[in-house]
């Protein structure tokens, strides 16, 4: 089965084109509650994603938005964030697609990602809203970025290819 989570953070309206099986979190039980009501065909639980409660390469799709600006904002924010990506990289199964936006510049999110232990390839989008403009009087959450993060495949070892089953990451 197909399994994606979804970072909730309030995200408004999370209908995923299609998908039978989403899971969803918040560390807020106010917002699970609300959710709950609104979409009561997917699952909610209330959970701190820097320590998830689900099994090694459990999910196919993690979907965030904008977690990595609250968690930028507290104190210890560079350990809370390597926390909270070691985290859903342990929950993503080999050959699956972490999607995370953010309010911060491109250059000040991305390299929080482009960590030598994560086997994955990143890629980073800017995005412009409606409301961007060259102006220097520009706001600057008029622009946005999204890092998509695909894990490796994994490949079997030699020892595998000879009946040994172990994993090595």
């Amino acid at each position: 089965m197909i399994t994606y989570l979804l970072i909730y953070i309030a995200f408004t309206n999370p209908i995923i084109g299609g998908y039978k099986h989403i899971i969803n979190i918040d560390i807020s039980s106010v917002v699970i509650n609300q959710q709950q009501k609104l979409y009561p065909e997917q699952e909610w639980h209330i959970m701190d994603v820097t320590n998830m409660k689900y099994a090694d390469h459990h999910f196919n799709m993690v979907v965030d938005k904008s977690l990595i600006d609250t968690l930028l904002c507290y104190s210890n924010s560079n350990a809370n964030t390597s926390k909270m990506i070691d985290e859903i990289y342990r929950v993503m199964a080999p050959g699956s697609r972490y999607i995370t936006f953010s309010l911060h510049s491109l250059e000040e999110t991305i390299r929080h990602f482009q960590d030598d232990k994560y086997k994955w390839k990143v890629s980073g989008f800017n995005i412009k809203s409606s409301r961007w403009n060259e102006d220097a009087n520009r706001r600057r959450a008029v622009a946005h970025c999204m890092i998509v993060c695909d894990k490796e495949p994994y490949s079997p070892s030699p020892l595998d290819l000879q009946g040994t089953h172990s994993r090595t990451h």
